[in-house]
């Protein structure tokens, strides 16, 4: 894998949508090796959890798009990671279970969002709708 993505170190938009295969890990060599990215899938991949979104807050400072849709291990501890990115215009977030309210909160820190995708209720822990409503103070949204 490490050969693929130092061949294709240029590449700026990637969708791995739907390799349940793919892991953590393989995130993480992908981050190392495709800093140019700037639009990224990873709808319905299973096996992803919050460690993928730390490798990818990290190293792809230049990611303006990223699709979580049904990525059913992610929780609030990676939307903390991914709302240090500035560059965030679009995120897709729907169809993650882990993520609740707390989660919600972390993207009110990501002010260059523009488009962001809900779906599914969201399970509240810390009163009625207190993410959503910190989302609908989005300035840009």
């Amino acid at each position: 894998m490490m050969r693929l993505t130092g061949a294709l170190s240029n590449l700026t938009s990637l969708s791995l949508s739907g390799c349940s295969k793919i892991s953590d890990e393989g995130i993480e060599v992908i981050a190392e090796h495709m800093r140019r990215l700037k639009c990224l899938d990873l709808s319905w991949c299973p096996r992803l959890t919050d460690a993928a979104l730390e490798y990818i807050a990290c190293d792809l400072g230049q990611l303006e798009e990223l699709a979580l849709d049904r990525c059913i291990l992610v929780t609030d501890i990676g939307l903390g990671y991914l709302s240090t990115m500035v560059t965030i215009t679009f995120l897709s977030l729907r169809w993650c279970p882990q993520i609740r309210d707390f989660g919600m909160q972390h993207i009110c820190g990501m002010r260059n969002l523009r488009i962001l995708f809900l779906a599914a209720p969201l399970e509240s822990h810390c009163g009625p709708d207190i993410g959503l409503t910190a989302v609908w103070s989005l300035p840009n949204v």
